[in-house]
């Protein structure tokens, strides 16, 4: 973990003796591959905003999906703010599918090539249950206040081929249509 702080210096200073007492010092090895990543981020960055708005209009357009969350696509709310704040939407976005908690976990489940993990860690694409991981420590009232159902799913989208991500969204689908809970997803 690597960062920089910015503060009145009288709040720098608090924090610069306690990163002495208790460490927070990279060692070299971190350090020099924390520069040698640097290199590569704008790249990598660029691909992975174009990745997920791909995948974003993609799941858009899939009749076994009920809503997607992502800036960058027209139908967002804060679409015409998110355009003159950032020059992409980012690597994450989330979506909602017709079903319940068993028709989600069966989709992730289903993936081959998102890994299924809580953290965003790297360039590879993941897949999570917000409910289960990252907000399962809310209460059902608290989760649905901030529009974590059983059912959303939230994706970081990696630098892979957009392709090969579609495809295996596309399979992840198929094998949710063919177990037959699309029968079940269509009456919730």
């Amino acid at each position: 973990m690597c960062g920089a702080v910015a503060g009145a210096k009288e709040f720098i200073i608090k924090l610069r003796e306690a990163r002495i007492t208790f460490g927070g010092t990279m060692d070299p090895h971190a350090s020099w591959l924390l520069l040698r990543g640097l290199k590569t981020l704008a790249i990598r960055v660029e691909r992975q905003n174009e990745n997920a708005l791909r995948v974003a209009e993609f799941l858009e357009k899939h009749r076994l999906v009920k809503r997607v969350h992502y800036p960058f696509l027209n139908s967002h709310p804060n679409f015409t703010l998110a355009q003159t704040q950032m020059s992409g939407g980012g690597g994450l976005l989330s979506f909602e599918i017709h079903g319940g908690a068993e028709e989600a976990r069966h989709f992730v489940e289903s993936l081959n090539l998102f890994s299924l993990a809580g953290s965003f860690r790297g360039v590879e694409s993941l897949a999570t249950i917000p409910a289960l991981t990252s907000h399962a420590m809310l209460s059902q009232e608290d989760k649905l206040k901030t529009g974590v159902t059983n059912r959303l799913i939230r994706l970081a989208v990696g630098v892979e081929h957009a392709d090969d991500l579609i495809s295996d969204l596309k399979h992840a689908f198929e094998c949710l249509a063919t177990e037959d809970h699309e029968a079940a997803a269509a009456r919730v």
